[in-house]
C-alpha cells in the first residue's frame, strides 16, 4: 500500500517537472509557474536548478527569459553562477532579469558578478546594476559604487549616487563628497540629498563647500541640508550664507534656520527681518510665524513690526501670517496696527479682526468705527456682518442710527435684514420715517419685511407718504408679495400717486391679485396721462381676462 503510495507521488512529481517544462516556452507564462517553482523547489532544489539552468540555454528567448525570472525568485546563493552566465545573454530582458536576481543574493560574489554587468554596452543594464550593488550594500559593493563615478555615462553616475542614499556607512561620506564636483548638476543635487540623509558633523563641512556650487538649485539645497542637519556648526555657516549676496540662498538660509529653532536660530531669524531684500524678509517672517503660532512671543512680535514695512508684499505677508496665528494674540497686534498702518494693509487687518470673530475682536473693529475714513468704516460694517455674534445687530443698529454717511447705513440696513434679527425691527422702523438718505429708507422697507413679513404691512403702508417716489414705490412693489384684503386697500391708494412709476408698481401689484373688483378699477387707467401707466393696465388686464 505505501509502495503504491510512493510511486504515484513520484510520477506526480515528474509530471509537475514536466510542467514547467512546458510553462517556460510560453510568451505569457501563467502565475502558476512562479508557485509551481518555488513548492517543487522547496523538495528537491538540485532538480529545480538543473531544469531552469538547462532553459537558459535555450534558443527560445521566452524560455531564457521565464527561467532567469524563476532563478530571480529562489534567489538562492546555489543560483549565482548560473545567473552569472545569464549576464552574457543576447537578449537585454534576460540581462536586466539577472541583474535584478542578484541584487536580491546580498553576498560579495554577487556584487563581483555584478561589476561584469558595469562593462554592458546598454547604459541601462549598467544602471540596472548599479542599482543592485546599492541593494546589496556591504563594503563591497560601496567600493564597486565608488569606482562606477568615473564611469563615461552621467546616468549610471546618478544611479551610484541613488544607491549610496540607502546605505549607512562611513565610507559612503567620501564617496559623496567627490559626487559634488561631477559635472552633472543632477548628481550633485542627489549627492546633496544622500549627504542630507546621511546627517553629522562630517557632512555639515562638505555640505558648506556645496553653497559655492555653480547651480542655483544645489546651492539651495545645500542650504537647506545644513537645517535639517542642524547643529551648531551648520548655524554659523547658515549664518554667514544670510550675510551673502545670493537672495535665494539667503531665503533658503533663513528657512534653513527655521528648522532648526534654538536661541541663536531665532536671533538669526528675527535679524534677517531687516534684511535689505524684501523677499528675504518676507522669508524671516514666513518661518518666525511657525514659531508665533506656537506662542513664541519674540516671533510675535518681531512679524508685528513687519505690518510697518516699506514693502507691500511683506505686509501682506505679515497679515497672512497674524490670520494664520489668529486668536487674541492676532487681534492684540492688530488693534495696535490699525489706526497707524497703510489704508491697504488696514483693509486685510480688517478682514483677519473678522475671520477671528472672537469678543477683543469685535470690539476692536467697534472702535475703529469712529475713523474719519468712511470707506474704511464701510469694510469695517461689512466685517462685523460676517461675524456671528449676539452684539454685533446691536453695534449695526448704532450704525444706522449715527453715522453720517448714508453708504454706511444703507449697508448697515442690508446686513441686519441677511441677519434677520427681529431685535432690530425699532431701528428700522426709526430710519424708515427718519433718515435724510431715501435709499436707506427703501432699504427699510425691504428689511422690515423680510424680518417681520405681514406683519409691517401697517407700518410700511405709512411710508406711501414719504416725499420719495422710489421710497413709495418699494413700498407697492413689497406689498404685491402679499394677496389679502388690507394689502388690496393699500394698494388701491397707490393708484392715486402723483407719480406715474409708483401708479406702474400699483397696477402691476394689483394685476397680480387680480379679480373682478381689479379688473373694473384697472380699466380706468386705460386713459390715464402717462403712456407708462396705460400700457401697464392694459397688459394685466389681458392677463385677467385670459
Amino acid at each position: 500500500m505505501c509502495c503504491g503510495k510512493s510511486m504515484s507521488s513520484e510520477v506526480d512529481i515528474k509530471k509537475e517537472f514536466s510542467e514547467i517544462k512546458k510553462m517556460l516556452k510560453q510568451k505569457h507564462p501563467s502565475p502558476k509557474l512562479s508557485n509551481l517553482v518555488l513548492q517543487l523547489y522547496a523538495q528537491n532544489k538540485e532538480k529545480v536548478i538543473e531544469i531552469l539552468a538547462h532553459a537558459l540555454e535555450s534558443k527560445n528567448d521566452y524560455m531564457r527569459r521565464n527561467a532567469v525570472q524563476m532563478l530571480g525568485e529562489i534567489a538562492d546563493e546555489r543560483v549565482i553562477e548560473i545567473l552569472a552566465k545569464a549576464l552574457d545573454d543576447p537578449l537585454w530582458i534576460v540581462r536586466y532579469m539577472a541583474i535584478e536576481a542578484l541584487g536580491k543574493i546580498k553576498i560579495d560574489r554577487a556584487v563581483e558578478i555584478l561589476t561584469k554587468a558595469l562593462n554592458d554596452n546598454d547604459k541601462d543594464i549598467r544602471s540596472t546594476a548599479v542599482e543592485a550593488i546599492g541593494r546589496i550594500g556591504n563594503e563591497r559593493a560601496v567600493e564597486i559604487l565608488a569606482k562606477i563615478l568615473d564611469d563615461s555615462s552621467s546616468d549610471v553616475h546618478l544611479e551610484a549616487v541613488w544607491a549610496l542614499k540607502g546605505i549607512q556607512n562611513e565610507r559612503v561620506v567620501e564617496i559623496l563628497a567627490k559626487a559634488l564636483d561631477d559635472s552633472n548638476r543632477c548628481v550633485r543635487r542627489e549627492a546633496v540629498d544622500a549627504l542630507m540623509a546621511i546627517g553629522g558633523d562630517r557632512v555639515v563641512k562638505i555640505l558648506a563647500k556645496a553653497i559655492d556650487d555653480s547651480d542655483e538649485y544645489i546651492r539651495c539645497a545645500a542650504v537647506h541640508a545644513l537645517g535639517l542637519v542642524g547643529g551648531n556648526q551648520a548655524i554659523e555657516i547658515l549664518a554667514k550664507a544670510l550675510n551673502g549676496s545670493d537672495v535665494k540662498v539667503c531665503c533658503a538660509a533663513v528657512r534653513a534656520l527655521g528648522h532648526i529653532k534654538n536661541k541663536r536660530a531665532i536671533n538669526l531669524m528675527i535679524k534677517a527681518i531687516n534684511h535689505t531684500n524684501a523677499d528675504v524678509r518676507i522669508a524671516a517672517i514666513e518661518v518666525l510665524g511657525v514659531l508665533g503660532r506656537t506662542g513664541n512671543k519674540r516671533a510675535i512680535n518681531t512679524i508685528a513690526k513687519a505690518l510697518y514695512d516699506r514693502d507691500i508684499d511683506v505686509r501682506r505677508t505679515a497679515m497672512q501670517v497674524l490670520r494664520e496665528i489668529g486668536g487674541d494674540r492676532a487681534v492684540k497686534i492688530l488693534a495696535k496696527a490699525l489706526p497707524h498702518i497703510n489704508p491697504d494693509a488696514q483693509i486685510s487687518a480688517v478682514e483677519i479682526l473678522s475671520e477671528i470673530g472672537t469678543k477683543k475682536a469685535v470690539k476692536t473693529l467697534v472702535k475703529a468705527l469712529n475713523d474719519n475714513d468712511w470707506k474704511f468704516r464701510l469694510g469695517i460694517v461689512d466685517a462685523l456682518g460676517k461675524i456671528k455674534d449676539e452684539t454685533v445687530v446691536k453695534i449695526l443698529t448704532k450704525v444706522l442710527a449715527s453715522d453720517k454717511n448714508a453708504e454706511v447705513r444703507l449697508r448697515s440696513v442690508r446686513l441686519l435684514e441677511k441677519i434677520g434679527d427681529a431685535r432690530a425691527v425699532k431701528s428700522l422702523v426709526k430710519a424708515l420715517f427718519s433718515d435724510s438718505d431715501a435709499w436707506v429708507r427703501r432699504a427699510a422697507v425691504e428689511a422690515l419685511w423680510k424680518i417681520k413679513g405681514e406683519s409691517v404691512i401697517e407700518i410700511i403702508a405709512k411710508a406711501l407718504n414719504d416725499n420719495n417716489a422710489s421710497v413709495r414705490q418699494t413700498v407697492v412693489e413689497t406689498l404685491e408679495k402679499t394677496k389679502n384684503e388690507r394689502s388690496v386697500e393699500i394698494l388701491l391708494k397707490a393708484l392715486d400717486d402723483v407719480e406715474a412709476p409708483v401708479r406702474c408698481a400699483a397696477v402691476r401689484a394689483l394685476g397680480k391679485i387680480g379679480g373682478k373688483r381689479v379688473a373694473e378699477i384697472l380699466r380706468k387707467f386705460l386713459f390715464d396721462i402717462h403712456e407708462d401707466v396705460r400700457r401697464a393696465a392694459a397688459k394685466v388686464l389681458k392677463e385677467i381676462n385670459q
